[in-house]
């Protein structure tokens, strides 16, 4: 099956799901076991009273339950490492696959909505994969021998316990589809539902400055609404065949009562033997039935492998080979770009060469920031026109190189993750590799020898005690520290003070001549230097 295949792909962990598998087979044999054993004590009680016999039997199930807890402490032990090591690495592959989407794509995904997909997906398809390896041998070697040892004591029981069977495949057939679709609708709601979830937290701070809280509480109540009709209507479905179970299990007692008591009565059957088929009946019901729970979590599993391959039909970004080594100039030609139905850029052309600073300057949603992406080439399947770096098709590059080595570029929202202001900074690198850019680095970051552990203190998205100024000098250092052919800066000046502005200024008009320097602004400190100014 597909689930299991692609589940096991991420299971095979160091060999440990052999280990597990053969664990759990040895397990299974040792269990069969005990039934056996049950039943001669019993018969040694009733028909022989050996007290030798008895202690003996006794020591020898001592001796595996033993085993069976040893052996369950370490597949249990095997079964956590191989889960949470296939875990990491499937979501990790899907998040490098979403890393990889257009921009464009992703910016209109929910992060917390995908997190709880990837991660709930992830988790049930694993967890079904390695389970029904591990189950599927374990269920055939009890079902096998159970039916046989029945079959051997009475073929009655063990023909009437076949014909129980069918009921569970008729009524399968009937609630597979519902069951499915039902499951499919309740996933995404209760996606959208904990998305809804994160959002009030997200935005505790915006819905007490505007006192919005019965806003967004609807808001919460509105998902959680949708996602409760979808939550019971499967859960009716899914009860309703999960009680089967229950039904099967008193019927097969009841006959299992009436023809082995029969058999006791009449003397062809001793009482041990009658324990033992109702021991082995009832494991070879219970691995009939897991075989039909089976094909119940296989649509559970399934509504999560499709979803995961919804995910991987994103269609990922092409990326050249090709990387220059000095980026000479940048040349767009007849870009038109719309956001949805609005128009942001009409047949816009420019080149950008090395040695001047160019200041774009526009009115608020004329296209400044949708320029600059689309330089870095974050838009490059998504307008019209075209763009070369040297003369060649931005399409041929290795953009993915290209941005980490040769272009350096300021959000206008300063971006932060949760780490030491070190790693805010220098990221991959252990420090500056920009000797340029020391003096502008050290005005930039005079405020560090403040801050209470250096350049070990902590920093976060929502960090309270940077003001927006330095939140703006932490991404500006981050993209100076770096010796890039390209900087791109948007709004690079709006929240600092005039000290600091005269020596990025300074720092800018002293780094163009080897550099194609771009600059969003309104800030006329900066576009007085430009060399030239670019209308938008």
């Amino acid at each position: 099956m597909k689930v299991i295949k692609l589940g096991l792909k991420y299971a095979k962990v160091k060999n440990k799901l052999v280990l597990y598998v053969l664990g759990n087979v040895v397990y299974s044999i040792l269990m069969l076991i005990i039934p056996y054993l049950t039943s001669l004590i019993i018969d040694i009680i009733v028909y022989t009273s050996d007290f030798d016999m008895l202690v003996g039997y006794c020591i020898y199930i001592a001796i595996i339950y033993l085993l069976r807890l040893l052996l369950s402490y370490f597949i249990k032990l095997l079964y956590a490492e191989i889960h949470i090591t296939a875990s990491y690495n499937m979501s990790r592959d899907f998040i490098c696959h979403i890393h990889n989407c257009p921009v464009l794509k992703t910016d209109k995904m929910d992060p917390a909505y995908l997190n709880q997909r990837i991660s709930q997906d992830a988790g049930a398809v694993l967890a079904f994969s390695i389970f029904s390896v591990v189950n599927i041998l374990k269920s055939s070697i009890e079902f096998l021998v159970a039916m046989v040892i029945v079959f051997i004591i009475s073929p009655i029981i063990a023909a009437a316990s076949i014909a129980l069977l069918g009921i569970y495949i008729i009524v399968y057939q009937l609630l597979k589809k519902p069951l499915y679709e039902r499951n499919v609708l309740n996933r995404e709601e209760q996606a959208l539902y904990f998305s809804k979830m994160q959002e009030q937290l997200q935005y505790t701070k915006f819905i007490k400055i505007h006192s919005l809280k019965s806003f967004f509480l609807d808001r919460l109540h509105l998902a959680f609404s949708s996602f409760r009709h979808s939550f019971v209507k499967y859960q009716r479905t899914s009860i309703l065949f999960y009680s089967l179970d229950g039904v099967v299990t008193v019927v097969s007692q009841i006959l299992l009562y009436i023809a082995g008591g029969f058999l006791v009565i009449l003397g062809s059957m001793t009482i041990g033997s009658f324990i033992l088929v109702g021991l082995f009946f009832s494991k070879m019901l219970g691995a009939a039935g897991y075989f039909f729970s089976l094909s119940a979590s296989y649509q559970d599993a399934l509504v999560s492998y499709n979803r995961m391959m919804d995910i991987l039909s994103w269609e990922v970004e092409k990326n050249g080979n090709a990387i220059p080594k000095i980026i000479a100039n940048i040349t767009l030609e007849d870009i038109s770009f719309c956001y949805d139905d609005k128009q942001v850029l009409n047949d816009f052309c420019y080149n950008f060469e090395r040695g001047k600073m160019y200041g774009l300057v526009g009115e608020n949603g004329c296209g400044k920031s949708t320029l600059s992406k689309i330089i870095l080439g974050l838009y490059k399947d998504e307008y019209k026109g075209k763009v070369t770096v040297n003369g060649k098709d931005i399409s041929e590059l290795d953009l993915h190189l290209l941005r980490k080595d040769k272009i350096s570029y300021v959000e206008q929202e300063s971006v932060l993750f949760t780490d030491t202001l070190e790693k805010n900074i220098f990221l991959w690198r252990d420090g500056n590799t920009n000797p340029h850019a020391e003096g502008v680095l050290d005005s930039l970051l005079s405020f560090v020898t403040g801050m209470p552990n250096n350049w070990r203190s902590m920093v976060a998205p929502k960090n309270n005690n940077l003001s927006g100024g330095e939140k703006q000098r932490i991404a500006l250092a981050r993209a100076l520290s770096r010796d890039s052919d390209v900087c791109i800066f948007d709004e690079p000046t709006s929240a600092l003070d005039k000290e600091v502005v005269d020596n990025l200024i300074q720092y800018f008009c002293r780094i163009k001549v080897s550099k194609i320097v771009i600059i969003a602004s309104h800030d006329k400190r900066v576009l007085n230097v430009c060399d030239e100014i670019v209308m938008l």
